[in-house]
Formats: structure tokens, sequence, C-alpha cells
């Protein structure tokens, strides 16, 4: 396969991926040529590739039309007989509608010499036939047509059709989508009569065209049609040259450096100098004199060009862009071109808003006055997007001008528009501006509404564009704005508010790293629902990605060409609706279909909110919650009781925020770089970590009868062994409770593992040391096993990952992962094996298994739980999330099995010693024969470990036939540990060896 053809095909398979499913024929139609075997195979390895990286409904999509394209690659390729994939041909009747309204439209092209005043109302009465079928029936039929007749005929039917053409492209109504499709059809068809060797002219003016339909296109790749308009525009630079034909060239220069300024691919840098080098060579013909319009045009989009210029110094940039800007306004006159007056006044605005060199108190109000010059014309009424751009651009130099009731006053007006529905990315900013502006001068209830504008906004993230990029940075300012308006709610003494707002962050954090994933409902839910799941999914990353093409035309800053702008925010919302009603769509699906069945599944697609009364409700009046919150200013740690009607609030200072950031360096240097000083300063540390976190003064704060404590970490003290820190009594926080300490992410995941009650307790599945290097495993597992009725053990090479885990494909093309039916009887799931998080991908953190496998994190998301009460993982840093990266810090290994369908995960904080682990997990399970709960079972082992004599545990040993000699290893290393020590000296008294299990959910 050569290499130009496959990159054909992968082109094709990306337009296919950004289009609706249903426009799949269409798009297969009009590229014939490379409907064959090699498009099968390409898509086939796109498919299985896009699979193992997660995104399996646009892997079973690809899947679903490979497998339907045999059958047609040797059909007849006629308007009649070209269906695949999921749509159909189209039916004879209505395929003579279809051609009766082509006849018509080539009558009033013709006959009008190509007005619009004529043409637009029949293409405005006929609105359903505008649509992609249309563009391959026109295609098809005129090539039928062209090669039928002759020359004289063939040659004025083209230059019909390339009339035809140029209308739709600029044609208001309908889909502009296919609208977009027509017009690039129309063109294409025209060029094959209207060769470059026989109508120079001609050709070169259909280059231009189709070069301008496919800039504003929206199916298909957006980098590839810039290219292909691209390479149009230089192709018509080939015949419309300086000397010959002077305004035509000076308009495709101009056109081309439109283009050059949107260009994804190549380096952005060069791509400006391009831009940058077209408007000037444009502006050499478009005098002002001569072309007054047209020269002032060129000088506002060089001015945006310098605006973005990377290439020379940024204030000397600002300066062209000044000098270009007002040299346009010597043309745009309020009378004239009131709307281009408008764009260029923000422009200004925006420039001088940056502007470097002169007094930035001057630059500031100059700023000042071209944003409301310009709002003398982009009115609320009329233009209420740019409007409302304006309003925020106001606001941010207000804020600079420590203006600060106009700024808020700017930025709440913007909001008017700016709704979380209608344009959340510009909400978010907004809201995010408002809020912070509020926040500088301590008007708190104006911050709070600023930051629930930005919430809302960034919780109605699945109608966003999907641009990594976009999305990162979006992510980044919303973990501030959940700070900020925490803090808020706490100035403002409603500390409830406070906490709800931070269990929205920590559920919106979930929703954002599963977003990646197909992730599915569990239990019995019917084909039919998972494959319309499944195709709401699909439909909806379509939409997402069709609008965010669209919204590459809006900009926020610097306004360009307003002939190519969309200011209608009426049209933008209509645009918006498909994506609104798939949406709706999937939320009906899921309420009505899924949540009867699997409740906890909405809470991985969508923030649930829980409130402070929900929270209340989780523990009883014998129980606390305490749950952290830091942030870069604060540190808050909040206590919930069932009677108290507001948690307690409690801060730390400045010096024990630094005294916490200097201990946590302090612990991860050390644990990372020299573990055995880790090991031995591990409980000086925990003791002044302690006094740091004012632990005494909390538990003293509860009532004497209080015996049960579930600790919800955040950030860094997610890796901290909280269950271990000293009292002053010389006892542990886990000493003072007898009834347990639990952990958990966050109050919603509490609330999902207290809602599966899970009784039985007789299967047992293990893992066991498949990496051939945990000797210990053996006694532990070994022992542990016959504490159960039926116990299933993999060990070592047994222990691959189909083990647990197949993936099936179905007849149809769709892939299904099914899993071992041992794991789903399971009531304890036990993995003696090693873990690792990974802190730059934490869907790739994993347990390892034979031969290099990899049971990754994401995969464990996909597993289903349904019979389990616990999940053991007597496997190294199995608890470690990554404190990092705050939008990641609530999503680790325990998570996803919590989510999984197990109320508990018993998992570890750091690399754990062998022989310790294998006592501990043994007594562990010995304890969940009698013990009420895996805290107490957990806590209670810990406790006897640490106060463990050397007597006692030989006596131990002895009394419940623990074979050491299982493992030659670990009987040697036992008794090195043991030879030095009296009968009375306890061998794993510190921390180190009893602390690092922690047990997180019920």
């Amino acid at each position: 396969m050569d290499e130009e053809r496959q990159k054909a095909y992968l082109t094709l398979i990306n337009s296919l991926l950004n289009s609706p499913s249903s426009k799949a024929n269409s798009i297969l139609n009009a590229n014939q040529v490379l409907v064959d075997a090699g498009l099968v195979q390409t898509m086939e390895q796109v498919a299985s590739l896009m699979a193992e990286q997660g995104y399996l409904y646009a892997a079973n999509f690809l899947m679903d039309v490979a497998c339907q394209l045999p059958e047609i690659i040797n059909s007849s390729r006629n308007v009649t007989n070209m269906a695949v994939g999921q749509g159909e041909s189209l039916a004879k009747t209505q395929q003579e509608e279809y051609l009766i309204f082509l006849d018509k439209v080539y009558e009033a092209t013709a006959q009008s010499n190509s007005n619009p005043q004529v043409v637009y109302p029949l293409l405005a009465e006929n609105l359903e036939k505008l649509n992609d079928d249309f563009a391959v029936l026109l295609r098809q039929v005129i090539i039928d047509t062209l090669s039928q007749v002759n020359p004289e005929q063939a040659q004025s039917i083209a230059a019909v059709i390339g009339n035809f053409s140029d209308l739709m492209r600029e044609f208001p109504q309908g889909d502009r989508a296919s609208n977009l499709e027509i017009a690039i059809a129309g063109a294409e068809v025209a060029a094959t009569i209207f060769t470059r060797a026989r109508f120079p002219n001609d050709w070169a003016t259909n280059r231009n065209n189709l070069a301008a339909a496919y800039t504003k296109r929206v199916q298909g790749d957006r980098e590839e049609n810039l290219e292909r308009a691209i390479a149009a525009y230089e192709e018509a630079l080939q015949v419309y040259t300086q000397s010959k034909f002077p305004q035509e060239w000076a308009k495709t220069k101009s056109n081309l450096g439109n283009a050059y300024s949107d260009r994804i691919r190549s380096d952005q840098k060069e791509n400006l100098e391009q831009a940058i080098r077209c408007y000037l060579a444009a502006l050499q013909v478009r005098i002002q004199k001569a072309f007054p319009y047209e020269w002032a045009t060129t000088q506002n989009n060089l001015g945006a060009a310098y605006w973005n210029r990377i290439e020379g110094e940024r204030a000397q940039n600002l300066e062209l862009a000044i000098a270009a800007f007002q040299s346009a306004l010597q043309v745009y006159t309020q009378q004239a071109f009131p709307e281009d007056l408008a764009r260029t006044q923000n422009n200004l605005g925006v420039v001088y808003r940056d502007r470097i060199q002169g007094n930035r108190r001057t630059n500031l109000e100059e700023a000042i006055s071209h944003f409301r010059a310009a709002l003398q014309v982009y009115t609320q009424t009329a233009f209420p997007q740019y409007w409302a751009t304006i309003q925020n651009n106001l606001g941010a130099v207000y804020l600079e001008l420590e203006q600060i009731s106009a700024a808020i006053s700017s930025f709440r007006s913007a909001l008017e528009v700016y709704t979380p529905t209608a344009f959340p990315l510009e909400c978010f900013g907004t809201g995010q501006n408002f809020g912070n502006t509020a926040r500088v001068s301590q008007q708190w209830a104006d911050a709070i509404e600023g930051y629930h504008f930005a919430i809302e906004a960034v919780e109605q993230s699945r109608s966003w564009t999907i641009s990594d990029t976009r999305r990162q940075e979006i992510l980044s300012g919303a973990i501030d704005v959940y700070a900020n308006i925490v803090e808020a709610y706490i100035k403002t003494n409603n500390p409830y508010r406070a906490l709800e707002y931070v269990e929205r962050s920590k559920a919106r954090n979930l929703v954002d790293i599963l977003s990646t994933r197909d992730i599915y409902p569990k239990g019995n839910i019917s084909e039919p629902i998972i494959n319309e799941l499944r195709r709401l999914r699909r439909e909806t990353v379509t939409e997402q990605r069709r609008l965010e093409i669209v919204d590459q035309n809006r900009s926020t800053g610097i306004l360009y060409n307003a002939s190519e702008l969309s200011t209608d925010t009426t049209a933008w919302l209509k645009d918006r609706d498909r994506l609104n009603q798939l949406l709706q769509q999937l939320d009906n699906l899921i309420i009505t279909e899924i949540d009867p069945i699997d409740p906890s599944f909405r809470a991985t697609q969508q923030v649930k909110p829980i409130s402070y009364i929900e929270i209340q409700n989780l523990v009883d009046d014998r129980t606390a919650i305490v749950e952290w919150y830091i942030t870069d200013d604060n540190f808050y740690t909040f206590i919930i009781t069932h009677k108290s009607q507001h948690p307690q609030v409690w801060f730390t200072s400045a010096e024990e925020q630094q005294a916490f950031l200097d201990w946590q360096e302090e612990y991860l240097q050390d644990y990372q770089q020299n573990r055995k000083q880790w090991i031995e300063k591990l409980s000086e540390r925990l003791n002044r970590l302690s006094e740091t976190l004012h632990i005494e003064e909390i538990i003293n704060s509860l009532p004497s009868n209080y015996d049960q404590i579930i600790l919800i970490p955040h950030r860094f003290l997610h890796l901290i062994p909280l269950h271990a820190l000293p009292l002053s009594e010389g006892d542990y926080l886990l000493d003072r409770f007898p009834r347990g300490v639990h952990y958990a992410p966050s109050c919603q995941l509490l609330q999902l593992t207290q809602n599966q009650e899970r009784t039985n307790f007789e299967r047992f599945l293990a893992i066991q040391n498949p990496t051939k290097d945990l000797g210990y495993t053996t006694v532990e597992v070994g022992t542990i096993q016959h504490y159960f009725s039926h116990a299933d053990v993999f060990v070592e090479n047994a222990v691959q990952k189909a083990t647990l885990v197949k993936v099936k494909t179905k007849d149809d093309g769709t892939r299904e992962v099914i899993q071992n039916p041992q794991l789903s009887l399971a009531n304890c799931a036990h993995f003696s094996c090693h873990g690792e998080f990974n802190f730059e991908s934490p869907l790739a953190s994993a347990l390892l298994l034979a031969d290099g496998e990899r049971l990754t994190l994401g995969e464990m998301f996909d597993l289903d739980l349904p019979q389990c009460r616990l999940v053991t993982l007597s496997a190294c840093e199995t608890g470690l999330t990554n404190y990092k990266i705050l939008s990641d810090e609530y999503v680790g290994i325990p998570s996803s099995f919590l989510y999984a369908g197990s109320p508990s995960v018993v998992s570890s904080l750091w690399q754990v010693q062998d022989i310790s682990t294998a006592f501990l997990m043994i007594k562990f399970y010995q304890n969940l024969l009698s013990y009420e709960t895996v805290a107490i079972a957990l806590n209670q082992a810990q406790l006897w470990l640490r106060n463990l004599t050397k007597k006692n545990l030989q006596e131990w040993i002895s009394e419940n036939k623990i074979s050491l000699s299982l493992d030659a290893t670990l009987n040697i290393s036992l008794r090195r540990r043991l030879h030095k020590i009296s009968d009375n000296e306890q061998p794993f008294k510190s921390p180190f060896h009893w602390a690092a299990f922690c047990a997180i959910g019920q």
C-alpha cells in the first residue's frame, strides 16, 4: 500500500469520525475512489488501536462501517446503489423528488444569471432537500450528464453549476455543514470541465471558490480542510498574477493570508509570517484611494495577525497592530460601515489593553474608550455575543484600574448573554473573572455569584468542545474556582455550603477523568439499551467536534472579517440544538433505563451534587466525618456529625500552612531518595503532623461516646496513614475509635458504598505472585484461603489478563468485555501482587500481572463486582493518588474498585515489608470472621501487630499452624529478625510495619 493512499485512507477515516454517523454514506460516496479492501483493513487497524486506548464507541462505529464495506466494494456506484454503514440509499420516489428539485435549481440559476434574489427563495422552500444526499446526487448526476453532451453544452452546464456552488457557499439558511458540502461538490464538478489547460481563468476562479468553501467547511478534519484551501489558493495564484489580474491576485492573497492565520499544520510562527506577507502583498494593489473597503478589511486582518505574531518583539508587534487598525478606521465610519467600525474599535481596545509601550493607565483608558465606541454599534439586542465579549473585556480593564464596581457591573452584564447552557466556555471565563474581582475586594456575596456561574458552566462540560489543550486550561482554572467559592462561603459563615462545593469539586474531577473512557453501566442492562447508549455517545462526540470547528470562527478577543463571523445569537443557539437534544436523550436514557439498575453509573457521567443533609445521613450518632480541603492559600478541616446543624471548620495559620508544606517536602524527598532514613523518621514525622493538623483538639471536640471516625483526605494527605497519627497519651488515632477508622475518597463515594449491601463472604478469589518475586505470598494466600468455604487461586503464570477479562468481537463488529465468572461471583478479591501509580497518566496506573501484562486503572473501572464485599490490594503503593495534579487526586486504584461494586477496599500507602504484611493480612482475615466491619478487623490487626512480642508471635504461628516452610526465604528472614531480640520485644512496633494499609469505604 503506497504512502499517499494510506494517508488518504486516514484522512477519510478522520472525516467519518468527525461527522455524524448518519452522514457516513455521503462521505463514502464522495470518496468512492478510496472504498476498497485497503480502506477496510486500515479501518480495522484504526478501530483496534482506538479500542486499546479506551475509545470504544468510536472503535465500534468504525468496525460497523468496515464490516459492511465489502458488500458494496464491487457494487454499482450509481445514485440508486450507494448505501453503506448505517444509512439507506435514496428511495426511488425520493430520488425523483431530488432530481426534480435539481432541475428547478439549475433553471433558476441559469435563467436569473445566478441572482440570489431568485435562487435563495427556491432553496428556502426546500431546506429539507439541502443535505449530504443532495450533494452526492448533484455530483453523480452532473458528472453523468457532462459525459453525455457535447463540449459546448458541457461548458454551459458546468458554468451554471459553478455559479450555483458559489450561491450555496453563501446561503444563510439550512444546515451550514450540508450547504458547504453541496458547494464543494458543485465546484469540483465544474472543475472537471474548466481545466487549467483549456480555461485557465475559469479554473483559477474555481480554485478560489473551492478554497473559500474549504476554509469554512464543517465536516471532515479541520487541519486537512485548511491545507486543501491553501493549496487551492496557491493554485489560483499560478494564473492570477499581479501583473495580469491585479484585483483577483490581491483578493486571493488576502484570502490566503486568512487561511495561513487559521492554519493548524506546520509551525505557527511561520504560518503567521506567511499571513503577514500575504496581507502586505495584497495592500500593494488594495490601496485606500482605489479600493477603500478592501484596503480597510485587509488592514484589519493584518492588525489581527500582528497581535497574534510570535516573530519579533511583542511591544513592536502591538504598535504595528495599532497602526493597522487605526488605518482601517479611516474608511470604517458609523454611517457607512457600522459593523466593521465596531469590530475594529473592539480590536483596538484589545491591543491597547495589551500594549507595552506608553503609560499603562493611559493605555487602559484608551482601551475603555475604544470598547465603548464599539458598544455604540454592538448593542445587546442587535449583537448580543459581541456585546457580551466587550463587556467582559471592559471588566478586565476596569479591574486593572481598580474600578471594582464598574468591573463587577461589566462582568455581570456579560453573563446576561453568556449563560452556562448557551455559552459555557465564555460563561466560565467571565464568571471566574467576576468572582476573582469581587474576591479581591472581599465582596464575598458577589464573589459567590460570579463563581456560581463559572461552576455551573464547568459542570456543563459535556456540551463543550473537546480540544484537549482547551480542556486542560479549563480544568486548571476550575480548581481555583472551587477553592475560591469554598473560601467565600466560609467567609459568609455558610460552612455547610462550603462543604457541598468541596464535594462538587471532587465529583467533577471524577467525571472529567472518566470522560475519556467508555464507561458502561453495571448489572443486567439489555443489549438494546447499551447500543442506544453507545449511539448517543458517538453522536454527541461527533456534534461536539462539529461545534468546535464552528467555534473556531468565533473569537473573544481580536475579531476578523465580519463577513466570516456569525453575530446572530439566535442562530448560534439553534446550531447547538442538535447537541442539546442528544444530551437530553442521553439523560433520559440514564434516568429511565439505567438508574433503576445501576444508580452509581450517573456519577461517572455528570456531576451529581451531594447535599449537607445527605452527608449527615452517612453517619450515625456515634460517628464523625473529618474531611480536609487544602488550597494554595488555606487549609480547612470540616467535622461533620449526625446532629450538628453546620459542620465545624478548623483553620490553620500561615505558619502552620508553611510547616505542613515543609513537612510534605521532607517526607517525600526521603521516601523517594533515602528509604532507610524515611523509615527511621516515620514515627517522629507523624507526631509533628499530628500537631500541625490539630488532631488532638479535633478528637477532643467530639462527644465522648463517639467510637467511629471516617477520614476523607485531600491532596498530599491521601499518602499519609492518618489512623497512625500519635496522640498525647502515647496512643494513636485508631486506639480512640474501637468501631474503626474508615477512609473514603469523598462523601459521594462513601454514599455509594453504603448503598451496596453485601452479606455473603464465602467465595474467595486470589491473584498470587504473578511476577514471581513475592515469596511471602505463598504463606499469605495459602493460609487465608482456608478461611473461606470456596477459593479460586491463580498462581504466577496463570495470572494472565485473560484470567480476569477477555475482549470479544461480535458479529456486528462491536467489542464486548467479558469478565471471568469466578471474579463476578467472588465475595472477596485478594490481589497479592505489585502495583504502580502513574503520576503522568492516572488511568494508566496498574496492577502488574504475569508476562509483563497490566490491569490498568481504566480497565478496573470497567469491572463489575456484584457479589464482592471486599477487595484487598496486598501490594505496594496501591492506595496512591496523584497529589501533584489536583484534578487527578481523587482517582486511584481504590476508587476504581469502589465504583466496580465493592463497598470496601484495603490498600497500601508505601512499599511494604513482606514479613509484616503477610502476618498482618492473615490476622486481618482471621478478624473478619468475627468483627463487624472491615475497618475494625484491619485496625485490630494493626494494633495486634504493633503490640506483638516475639514470644506472642511464635505462639501465634504455632497455634494457627502457619507453615513458614512453604517459603524458605521468608522462614530464614523471620529467623534473622527474631534471633537478636528478647522474647518481650516488639519486632513490628514501628508504624512502617503496621500502618501502611487503610480501610476505604464501609
